[in-house]
């Protein structure tokens, strides 16, 4: 404001005409200039009864600050249009599973309702995600609940629920199981199949529930394409565990069971403290809000 005051003096030769423009009192006007003087280290206008005129240095600062002001109408014209959703970018991360089953619904109406936001998306793991966020290369991200603390803002957004996936008819690969399944495959049965392991995100949950319920799976193989994981299940080489979005749209002759106990995944949709108050991160949250898979609970 002090370099938008020292510009309308310039013009209009006079405080109060300034104070007027700008709609200030002649002390915040006179205020602004002693300051900006008092910082600048020299006298930028003569002042006297009949008007007042620049200094030479106030003279030689005129273009500089007409560039400053010029530059801070910029900025507020941008400002103006992000709020107003004209133009932006959001940049999205998330993991496999739910890029699959959540972000196309959620993609498909933001594009509709704000078509000139660019939005660049990250596909990776829980903890790269999380860092992202906390490193503000990404404005939001879906994380499981066992990644979250304090520092993120977190909409409950899908309950996934991690299911066996074995070859359709169950094949020889089960010939060796202790007892027929019914219905459900008990998680301590595990260790009495070869597993067929996601190398990915999803294995660190994977080892973090086998540990969690003292299990030691047979592992024989890992793969870090979904499809292939499924390829090989198809082909009887084993069983595997996945989050069931992630089975929405496989083509693959798979069956799949719930485990015992049933398992789920609670996944949230996160953004920062700090990059909540972005209007495109509220609009992006709106929208995921509507379209959210109802329940919210297995």
């Amino acid at each position: 404001m002090r370099y938008r005051i020292f510009q309308k003096i310039i013009e209009t030769g006079s405080f109060t005409l300034a104070a007027e423009a700008l709609h200030l009192t002649q002390s915040a006007v006179s205020h602004a200039v002693a300051a900006l003087e008092k910082e600048m280290g020299f006298l930028l206008f003569h002042r006297s009864k009949g008007a007042v005129r620049p200094t030479e240095e106030g003279i030689s600062m005129i273009p500089y600050v007409d560039a400053l002001v010029a530059a801070e109408d910029r900025l507020l014209n941008q400002v103006h249009a992000v709020n107003q959703l004209e133009s932006g970018k959001l940049r999205v991360g998330s993991f496999a599973s739910a890029s699959t089953r959540i972000l196309p619904d959620i993609f498909k109406v933001f594009d509709e309702r704000y078509p000139n936001i660019a939005i660049d998306f990250f596909d990776d793991g829980y903890e790269m995600i999380k860092e992202q966020l906390l490193q503000a290369r990404i404005d939001v991200g879906f994380l499981l609940d066992t990644h979250l603390d304090d520092r993120f803002y977190a909409l409950p957004y899908f309950v996934d629920e991690v299911v066996a996936v074995l070859p359709r008819h169950h094949s020889s690969v089960l010939a060796e199981a202790p007892a027929r399944l019914c219905g459900s495959l008990p998680l301590e049965a595990l260790s009495h199949y070869p597993l067929i392991m996601p190398d990915n995100a999803q294995d660190t949950y994977l080892e973090q529930l086998f540990q969690a319920h003292q299990v030691r799976p047979r592992i024989k193989y890992r793969f870090q394409l979904m499809s292939t994981v499924f390829a090989m299940v198809e082909v009887g080489l084993g069983i595997t565990l996945v989050a069931e979005s992630a089975l929405a749209k496989t083509a693959y002759e798979v069956d799949r069971l719930p485990l015992k106990p049933r398992v789920y995944r609670n996944i949230h949709l996160v953004t920062t403290h700090r990059q909540l108050a972005s209007p495109v991160v509220q609009a992006f949250l709106q929208v995921a809000r509507q379209v959210r898979p109802h329940p919210l609970t297995p």
